[in-house]
Order: structure tokens, then sequence, then C-alpha cells
């Protein structure tokens, strides 16, 4: 399987192979230059700062999904994150306590 993926500053696609099918390592290298322009040390700070505020992937997945998408539903939402609706309600209520969220 292979997905193409435009970068913002190169049109040319990036392609991104199965990670079941081939090399972890390249598939890994290939995400991370699609996704971002920092470099290494500039990644590895951020993830800090992330870390330090007790901030993880899936909060910042649930946070981009947010942004892109504007309010939604706990059952939309738990779809974006392909999780269960349970799943995610948890992982919200985590997220309103570190006031990360609000829910209206």
């Amino acid at each position: 399987m292979t997905l193409s993926i435009n970068d913002a500053e190169n049109t040319a696609p990036v392609a991104m192979t199965d990670p079941t099918a081939g090399d972890r390592q390249q598939v890994t290298d290939e995400l991370l230059a699609a996704m971002t322009a920092w470099d290494p040390k500039e990644r590895l700070g951020a993830f800090r700062l992330w870390l330090r505020g007790s901030l993880s992937l899936v909060h910042l997945q649930v946070l981009t999904t947010r942004e892109s998408e504007g309010p939604l539903p706990m059952s939309r939402l738990a779809e974006a994150l392909d999780v269960s609706v349970a799943s995610a309600t948890g992982i919200v209520n985590r997220m309103e306590e570190r006031r990360l969220v609000e829910r209206h």
C-alpha cells in the first residue's frame, strides 16, 4: 500500500509505504520529512515541552482534529481517533481536567 502526501512547501508527492510491509525506519523518516521542516533538535525540544505539559500524541491528535474540523460530537471524535466512544470520552475527560479542552 502506498500513500502520497503533498508537502506544503514542495508540491512533489512523498511516497509512504505500509509499515507492515516494509522498512519501518524508512516510513518513519518519510513521515517526519512530510510532517515538519524542524530539525531533530527542534523536534526533540517540542516533544520534551509536550511531555512536560503532560500532552500526549493522542492529545495532539484531538487538538489538531478539533482545530481542523471545529467542535465535534463525541461519536465523530471517536471515529476520527479510531477508538470507541467510551475511550474518546475518557481521553476528553482527562484533557478537560488539564484544561486542554472545554465541553459545550
